[in-house]
């Protein structure tokens, strides 16, 4: 990549390093799918991404990823994570530099290598190289990787061209979107009339009959009210993309009483070992029987800290003593007290960090052994002895310490919570008195220590914890499958579903809007191979699928409708409007009841309808409601357009019928200077197009997703 010969001849590279690590920790894992045939992941405005290329894309992801986090595996939602990130980048990278291309818009050598070594570095480096002590970015941290540039591995060479191409692509999307923000123009007469209407109000008089005092049940609906409804609001009725709606039934795999008997029996013979085994043997045997992870805990805890079912049996017993094993949670639980000490909740400390090669966190121009650094770090220890003073482990602080805060705080650990620090460095704090110098190795290196100032010790117990899972049995397992599959044999068609499960007493759980990137199904653990199997292009409407096995679960689903994209049907969305329908009926009804009525004032009306008039309320266009009766913008549209003195005709609202009287307009007051508005709508529409722009762009391409044939 040539950019990177520019940049070698430029300070500030080394945040880059560090940077990849920090991107990767909102990527996943590589899915484990085989190629099918000949179909691609997906496509945008004619440019393919292949399978091989997307798995390629999400392996290395998933690789940096692991390395970051340190980590030898994902979860299944990392992965379905890193699998969506790879996506939404490629569906972003084609929707733009399809207008990049179009308008010319690009990142010149010089430009990239400003954005990535200049005085203003991109945010994409700068904001995570901030020193943790002031919060300012760290112009050392960022220029010192350029003494070893030359010396990069291919990979990490690899991760910087990575790094510097999300910049590129960043910078030009800026660009993108700032040509089209200052693309917006308000006109002054514009300005001026939006001025008017917000700030001019009227003041009015209100009659309101509402919708309440027809009841539901009075109020028959016709196809042709539907119909007329539909029509009047079809785009409410528009969506983007394909979605399906399914039912299911779920069978529980839950542990059998056998299956509880023969865990207990289990626990119980680990239990009679845990308690006699020898304490050094302990973390080993917890890692061989117990269902937590983690394996052995052995950090100390405060009085409180326990659960509270053990906690004062821990604080007032012999170390050794065992606890039966107890139930909580569909879980077996038993504890063993190892050891008791009296421990500070906090203390001070002062340090001074002598790193070597090949310790964890040590800086690339660290170049001394290990041994060297132990002789350093004793003779530290030797000189601050003699000359055992604040303001002298200070300066030798600032002066030898490997720990890059050493220059802001000079070393000092003010009031750490116990357990905060790496153990080696917390036990030697905890047990040493005040004023103490000591030396300690940690995977950092060897730190020369000044003990401080501690709260009162307090009792403190270290405590061993088995875990054990009260699972279904094989067995257990295979009676639900059996079942399950019973069910699915003899009820092949959505019909016979529906009928056979009520009939069962099983719970038909409903699910509308299952989308081709569902990764949520409620009451489901891990769905996606029902949503592959909604998808599949041999599933129709009506058919009933095989039994899924997910956690502790089998389902089986019937896909009830298939909703593609475009204007839902009217059948398919009725149900949803009928108040609504309900209640336009009703507005009918009581606008002839007002026009019936042939009132000339506000005050006849109200005697005729045998209601009240509302008096003295006020408006504007800024109003979200009209006092006394909520949210009704049609009302408040309709008075502010009426003429002073005028009276409405009826007007339908969101709670009733309305008749209104504008009884005074107050105008706003003069105003010539429009600037703040300007820039205010300036600064909404700018807001808008960063919010909106992506997506607008992606619903005007052409985008084909095809993910779900593969995971």
């Amino acid at each position: 990549m040539a950019i990177i010969g520019k940049i070698r001849n430029h300070s500030a590279l080394a945040v880059v390093i560090i940077g990849v690590a920090i991107f990767a920790f909102i990527l996943g894992d590589i899915g484990r799918s085989t190629i099918r045939g000949d179909i691609n992941i997906g496509e945008v405005n004619g440019v393919e991404m292949t399978y091989m290329n997307f798995e390629k894309k999400a392996e290395e992801n998933a690789e940096m990823t692991k390395r970051s986090q340190q980590k030898q595996n994902l979860t299944n939602d990392e992965m379905i994570q890193i699998r969506n990130q790879v996506w939404t980048e490629f569906v972003r990278k084609n929707v733009y530099d399809a207008q990049f291309e179009k308008l010319g818009i690009s990142v010149g050598e010089n430009e990239l290598v400003d954005l990535t070594t200049g005085a203003n570095p991109h945010q994409f480096l700068a904001q995570n190289f901030n020193d943790p002590q002031t919060g300012v970015f760290n112009r050392q941290m960022f220029d010192n990787f350029m003494q070893n540039l030359d010396q990069l591995d291919p990979e990490t060479y690899a991760q910087i061209e990575f790094i510097i191409d999300l910049i590129e692509e960043d910078t030009k999307t800026q660009k993108y979107n700032t040509l089209i923000s200052k693309g917006f123009y308000t006109p002054k007469a514009f300005l001026e009339f939006d001025y008017q209407q917000k700030n001019s109000n009227v003041e009015m008089d209100v009659v309101q009959v509402p919708y309440k005092d027809i009841p539901d049940s009075t109020i028959v609906l016709t196809d042709a009210d539907y119909q007329k409804y539909y029509d009047e609001n079809k785009n409410r009725y528009k969506q983007p993309t394909e979605n399906r709606a399914i039912e299911y039934i779920i069978f529980d795999v839950q542990p059998s009483q056998a299956d509880f008997e023969l865990t207990q029996r289990q626990v119980m013979d680990t239990y009679k070992e845990f308690s006699t085994i020898a304490a050094t043997e302990v973390p080993r045997f917890i890692g061989f029987n117990t269902d937590a992870s983690g394996g052995y805990d052995s950090s100390w805890k405060k009085q409180g800290v326990l659960p509270a079912r053990i906690d004062s049996i821990m604080f007032n017993s012999e170390i050794g003593t065992t606890l039966q094993p107890f139930v909580e949670n569909q879980k077996f639980f038993t504890y063993r007290l190892m050891d008791s000490e009296m421990h500070s909740d906090t203390m001070d400390a002062q340090h001074i960090l002598i790193s070597y090669q090949g310790a964890y966190g040590a800086d690339s121009t660290v170049t001394r052994t290990k041994d060297q650094a132990e002789k350093m770090a004793d003779s530290l220890s030797t000189v601050l002895k003699k000359g055992n003073t604040a303001s002298f482990m200070s300066l030798m602080a600032m002066q030898y310490s490997n720990d890059p805060s050493a220059k802001e705080n000079q070393g000092e650990f003010k009031r750490f919570a116990d357990g905060s620090m790496v153990p080696e460095f917390n036990e030697a704090v905890q047990k040493g008195k005040k004023g103490d110098i000591v030396v300690v190795e940690t995977l950092f290196g060897y730190h020369v220590i000044k003990i401080g100032d501690k709260n009162a010790a307090q009792p403190n117990v270290r405590v061993a914890m088995i875990e054990r899972d009260i699972v279904p049995s094989s067995q257990t397992i295979q009676i639900e499958y059996s079942k399950a599959s019973v069910f699915v044999g003899e009820n092949r068609t959505m019909e016979a579903f529906r009928e056979a499960a009520q009939t069962a007493g099983y719970n038909i759980r409903t699910y509308e809007a299952v989308a081709t990137t569902s990764t949520n199904i409620p009451g489901l653990a891990q769905p996606r191979s029902i949503v592959q199997w909604v998808y599949n292009d041999k599933t129709k409407k009506g058919d009933v699928s095989e039994v899924f096995e997910t956690e502790n679960q089998f389902v089986i689903a019937t896909l009830t409708d298939i909703k593609p994209k475009g204007f839902r049907s009217l059948e398919s969305v009725k149900a949803s409007f009928e108040t609504l329908v309900i209640r336009d009926k009703k507005a009918e009804i009581l606008t002839q009841k007002i026009v019936d009525a042939n009132a000339t004032d506000l005050n006849q009306l109200a005697t005729a309808l045998n209601t009240t008039v509302s008096d003295s309320i006020t408006v504007n266009f800024a109003s979200f409601n009209v006092s006394n009766f909520g949210r009704e913008p049609e009302v408040i549209g309709h008075a502010l357009g009426m003429n002073e003195g005028s009276l409405s005709k009826p007007i339908k609202g969101n709670n009733g019928v309305y008749v209104v009287k504008n009884n005074k307009i107050n105008p706003a007051a003069e105003k010539t200077d429009f600037d703040n508005e300007k820039r205010t709508n300036q600064t909404s529409f700018s807001s808008r197009v960063a919010n909106m722009l992506q997506r607008i762009l992606e619903e005007k391409s052409d985008v084909v997703d095809n993910r779900v044939k593969f995971y």
